[in-house]
């Protein structure tokens, strides 16, 4: 849970939560040397920023509007602007 969280700066630190990922990746890698971590949902700039400082790669992991749809449905949510993606592959320009 949120045991890495320095819950003293709620509210005033902007990278509470990046803070707290980071610390917990490391007690990880302490206790299992030589094993990887993922951070799978990094949504701001900062966040993003932190974690390439310090030498994390970054993905960004897409799927087609087909397959976002069907997942969707497997879970009876219906896509509207709530859960709009912005950056389908059809947005994103081929490098």
């Amino acid at each position: 849970g949120f045991l890495f969280v320095d819950w003293k700066t709620y509210g005033s630190n902007p990278d509470i939560w990046i803070d707290s990922a980071v610390n917990r990746a490391d007690d990880f890698q302490s206790s299992n040397p030589g094993k990887r971590v993922a951070i799978t949902n990094v949504r701001f700039e900062n966040e993003y920023r932190r974690l390439v400082g310090l030498g994390w790669s970054g993905y960004h992991v897409l799927c087609s509007q087909q397959t976002w749809h069907s997942r969707l449905a497997t879970k009876r949510i219906a896509p509207d602007a709530d859960t709009a993606n912005v950056g389908m592959p059809e947005d994103v320009e081929k490098a």
